[in-house]
């Protein structure tokens, strides 16, 4: 087998809809994606997987080459060993056995990271704001028939992503979809979501037929931080989102996924606290997940937030309140190198949060106290 063999190539579909007639695919929610029309989709797949053949790392998943250059843990890496661990064949044969679906950029969120490409929120306020995120992103809720063409047939794991996925219909059609074809008790169903919506029990009933469900809530701090960072959401409404799901009657696993910038890197310590203390395992005693990951570019906010421009004075302060935690999570390693490489000047961030505070009300240097206290020293 190569050596940089991913079984995601061969085995994975990522889907998202553009309009009526066409879909953004790629391997994985890691992989570049490509806009086709949805009868176009296979040729697709198959001009990606001859350029990752063709080259060595191919660019299209830079997004893995990046993180496996700083010796840590990629998407490729985790689906090698989910692959291992449910015994479904790594081979070169295509045939699809998971599914990442990024449902509507339907979110009744405007997380500070974020912007209008994943969250109707944010584009309905973005025009109060003078940065390039000025373009509006049309929330599309209307089918395509792109789901009439996919075989679901050997289907084993299935990852809903958003906008806020419990907010859109897509998860249950595609849900029933897997049980009218009697493969939705083989299959791991995954969510990425701000756990801040109910548990309807239209949804629950197909979550107690599949083989295991992971929900991934998104929680960047604790407390005031959290309803900042996740704005406007409260902190009451995850908490007792997370208490709902550990009590319905299925086999569910709880993991949590924080993105981490410079508005929270000094809260990683009180986060991790209140994970070990509460979302460790789930009540069967299964083993959950802190999963770190690093800003993104989806937005003016993640841009200006990521950690490489956290300045000098305050990339200092924050090794010191990282590394005892190294050993525990090795991303910190990457979110070291980020701030040890990158730029200098920390004014961006510091006006894009006051521009927030202008319109929403709020107030960083209270809800952010630890990044302000840390800045209070210099």
């Amino acid at each position: 087998m190569m050596s940089n063999y991913c079984p995601d190539v061969w085995k994975s579909l990522y889907l998202q809809r553009v309009n009526q007639t066409q879909v953004k695919v790629g391997f994985c929610c890691q992989n570049v994606t490509t806009t086709c029309d949805t009868d176009q989709i296979h040729h697709v797949l198959q001009a990606k997987r001859e350029n990752f053949l063709t080259q060595d790392l191919a660019e299209q998943c830079n997004n893995c080459w990046k993180i496996e250059r700083k010796g840590e843990r990629s998407r490729r890496h985790a689906a090698i060993d989910w692959f291992e661990d449910n015994a479904v064949q790594q081979d070169q044969m295509p045939h699809l056995v998971s599914l990442d679906w990024n449902s509507d950029n339907l979110c009744n969120l405007a997380c500070i990271s974020c912007g209008p490409r994943f969250s109707s929120r944010w584009s309905a306020e973005i025009s109060h704001y003078p940065w390039d995120d000025n373009r509006r992103y049309e929330v599309s809720t209307r089918d395509n028939q792109v789901l009439n063409i996919v075989d679901f047939s050997n289907l084993r794991r299935v990852y809903f992503n958003g906008g806020e996925p419990l907010m859109s219909r897509d998860h249950i059609n595609i849900l029933t979809r897997l049980q009218s074809q009697g493969v939705l008790g083989q299959c791991e169903i995954s969510y990425n979501t701000n756990g801040t919506q109910a548990l309807h029990p239209e949804f629950v009933s197909l979550w107690r037929q599949a083989r295991l469900v992971r929900v991934m809530v998104s929680v960047d701090a604790v407390g005031a931080a959290f309803e900042y960072v996740r704005w406007p959401a409260k902190w009451h409404q995850v908490q007792e989102f997370i208490n709902k799901i550990y009590k319905l009657d299925l086999n569910v696993i709880v993991d949590i996924t924080c993105t981490v910038g410079i508005h929270n890197v000094f809260e990683l310590p009180t986060l991790i606290e209140w994970f070990d203390n509460t979302c460790r395992t789930n009540p069967s005693g299964d083993p959950s997940c802190l999963n770190l990951q690093q800003v993104g570019d989806i937005g003016y906010g993640g841009r200006v937030l990521d950690v490489a421009n956290i300045g000098n004075y305050l990339a200092a302060r924050a090794f010191t309140a990282l590394e005892p935690l190294v050993n525990k999570f090795p991303m910190i390693n990457v979110l070291i190198d980020a701030m040890q490489s990158g730029s200098k000047d920390p004014k961006d961030w510091k006006h894009y949060l006051e521009q927030l505070d202008r319109v929403r009300g709020t107030n960083w240097k209270k809800s952010l106290s630890k990044l302000q206290e840390n800045l209070d020293c210099l």
